[in-house]
């Protein structure tokens, strides 16, 4: 899933009507390493007459064209699916100045773009209210590696702080893998990882029972489980198909968010009509997908955690050089 289509889904979620329109044309920017440069975008989303980005495939990102990206020493201000979508959505829903500009950067933390400048200083510049009266503070500011040890501990809880606020990087990945996992399957999942009563990480909707019985156990996340494999898949989908049992229902946790893979169940509404052997197949089965979900709601879990609260030195070096973050002497964003 290209950029694009991320945005339109996005914006789908969002409720946000928007329009998409081919188009075949360049923006001249001034690339601030290599000089004046040229990027040709071939799509159009809009949502309003004035709410309007580019698609630049070569870029796999959005460039707002009321930017002036010819002028002056900047770069091309390009945005992941994400910051598009906040940004559009931000203008559709006409909110005040203040909530877009808290908005859009709650949105930077969340971008996985890191080959360019993701800056939306000039579009939110645009925004703020004239003043009346203008004060200028100087002050030093350092690259990453340029700050102690006690301000890089301050920029990797900052980045934490980040992703906790915007888990939507996280939630993509595992759906993503899910669905890679289970490709005929309509499947979610719902957490809650702040080390508090009833947190933890499950997965719900229905599951195809092919999807289940062909499922690959040396595919992320299940590579390494020591799940035994089913005995005879061939007899399973046959006990299926006699059986009725197509789909196989996963618990939406209501109240909390942990593992509910253990109370899965399949139908057995017409067991009167199958042989002892179909029925131990069956069993078979509904021990494997407890035993795969709960793998996989168990993978996750320790994954979130890792992810929201810890971040290696070097992961959090490139953050900061990817999007050319600087910072104060204390590790405040500058």
């Amino acid at each position: 899933m290209n950029q694009l289509e991320k945005l339109t889904s996005y914006l789908d979620k969002m409720g946000v009507p928007y329009k998409v329109t081919d188009k075949n044309g360049e923006l001249k920017y001034v690339d601030a390493s290599n000089g004046e440069a040229t990027a040709t975008y071939t799509k159009e989303v809009e949502v309003s007459t004035l709410n309007v980005v580019y698609f630049i495939p070569d870029f796999d990102g959005f460039v707002d064209p009321t930017d002036d990206t010819s002028g002056g020493d900047n770069n091309l201000f390009v945005m992941d699916a994400w910051e598009a979508a906040r940004y559009m959505g931000s203008l559709y829903f006409d909110e005040d100045p203040e909530e877009i500009e808290k908005r859009l950067n709650e949105s930077k933390a969340g971008s996985t773009m890191k080959k360019f400048n993701c800056s939306m200083q000039k579009k939110i510049e645009s925004f703020k209210k004239s003043e009346k009266r203008t004060v200028t503070t100087s002050y030093d500011v350092y690259k990453y590696d340029e700050l102690s040890d006690e301000a890089k501990e301050k920029v990797k809880q900052l980045f934490l702080d980040w992703r906790r606020e915007d888990s939507n990087i996280f939630t993509e990945d595992c759906e993503n893998a899910i669905a890679e996992l289970f490709p005929n399957s309509d499947l979610n999942v719902q957490y809650d990882l702040s080390y508090s009563q009833g947190d933890g990480f499950n997965t719900y909707g229905k599951l195809k029972a092919t999807d289940l019985i062909d499922v690959d156990l040396g595919k992320y996340p299940l590579n390494g489980t020591s799940i035994k494999p089913l005995s005879d898949k061939d007899a399973i989908k046959a006990a299926c198909e006699k059986a009725g049992i197509f789909d196989i229902t996963l618990e939406n946790n209501s109240r909390y968010c942990y593992s509910l893979a253990d109370r899965i169940e399949l139908d057995r509404t017409y067991e009167d009509e199958l042989s002892e052997d179909e029925i131990k197949l069956l069993d078979e089965l509904e021990k494997f997908a407890q035993d795969v979900i709960g793998e996989i709601n168990s993978k996750f879990e320790d994954n979130g955690y890792d992810y929201f609260y810890e971040m290696e030195e070097d992961d959090v070096r490139d953050m900061a050089d990817a999007n050319e973050y600087e910072f104060t002497e204390d590790g405040k964003l500058a």
